[in-house]
């Protein structure tokens, strides 16, 4: 018996010792009313995706923009006007985060 738990106890150490950190890469560049490819890599899937004005405060309404989303990848529209700056934010389904640098929102396409 004591193997069994001692055995369970290690592979649940290796688990969580094998699971990356959860980081998000922080855009170039984004135009207002164009795709915006977000990436991250780590954490534990579904993710959710939400963006901050100023880099700290969640927009009322819309604080996530992308839910449920399976991958390490989200092609968003940016629906933020532009000379906004904004940071995004992706959170696992074990409720990690991890945030992105704050980026200004540049004059796009349809503005």
């Amino acid at each position: 018996m004591k193997f069994s738990a001692t055995a369970f106890v290690l592979g649940l150490v290796s688990a969580v010792l094998g699971q990356e950190t959860l980081t998000i890469d922080s855009p170039t560049a984004a135009y207002y009313c164009e795709p915006l490819l977000i990436t991250w890599q780590g954490g534990e899937g579904p993710y959710n995706l939400v963006y901050l004005i100023g880099g700290t405060t969640p927009i009322p309404g819309h604080e996530f923009f992308a839910t449920g989303v399976p991958g390490y990848s989200y092609e968003w529209t940016v629906s933020v006007s532009y000379y906004t700056p904004i940071a995004l934010v992706v959170q696992d389904s074990t409720g990690a985060t991890a945030e992105s640098a704050t980026f200004y929102v540049e004059y796009g396409t349809c503005s």
